[in-house]
């Protein structure tokens, strides 16, 4: 099946999916405490549309925690820091971004890339919006930082279909589990499990 025909069924499926606060809040509790995230100081989050795990109490704890916090700009290929919710403004797609762009040498410093997604399988890889946001980005950070995605259990599929331009992630978070892909091999294991 093509990429857009399951991006339309994800959406239906979700757009099913009840009590979507509920497991949010299943999906933080499983986060907040995966040493991945525990170890991490720079993270790279996404602000959840209403279809979409709500990051806000994440990107709260994040900054009551003291870790530098970043956010993509989806209009364009870029990413910005965040010191507050208050600061973050809605694009002309309705996605909260930050105020300002950061530099270069910032994508550097991040050290755990979480992930929006339309849907997913077991194998890591990732239905997105249709933009190849996330896929242009990968290269740009270091091979060495995870990827995990945060995702309703519903869209996680037995298989999803992958071009080869395609990135997958490392780690997928629901509300019932953390699925280990190996989409990259074994690297993250012995740091972060």
């Amino acid at each position: 099946m093509a990429k857009d025909q399951i991006r339309i069924e994800l959406k239906e499926i979700n757009a099913r999916i009840p009590d979507k606060e509920f497991k949010s809040g299943e999906i933080h509790a499983k986060l907040l405490n995966f040493k991945l995230f525990l170890n991490c100081k720079i993270p790279l989050l996404f602000y959840g549309k209403k279809s979409e795990v709500d990051t806000r109490p994440l990107i709260e704890h994040c900054l009551q925690t003291e870790r530098k916090v970043f956010l993509p700009f989806v209009d364009e290929l870029a990413i910005g820091e965040v010191n507050s919710l208050k600061e973050l403004k809605e694009d002309k797609s309705g996605i909260f971004v930050p105020a300002h762009i950061a530099g270069k040498e910032d994508y550097q410093s991040i050290d755990l890339i979480i992930v929006p997604g339309v849907g997913f399988d077991r194998k890591g890889n990732r239905v997105g919006h249709g933009l190849g946001w996330y896929d242009k980005l990968f290269p740009i950070i270091p091979e060495s930082v995870p990827r995990l995605a945060l995702s309703f259990a519903d869209l996680v599929l037995t298989s999803v279909p992958a071009d080869k331009h395609d990135e997958p992630v490392d780690f997928i978070i629901t509300e019932h589990e953390i699925i280990n892909t190996h989409a990259r091999g074994n690297q993250f294991e012995t740091r972060y499990l």
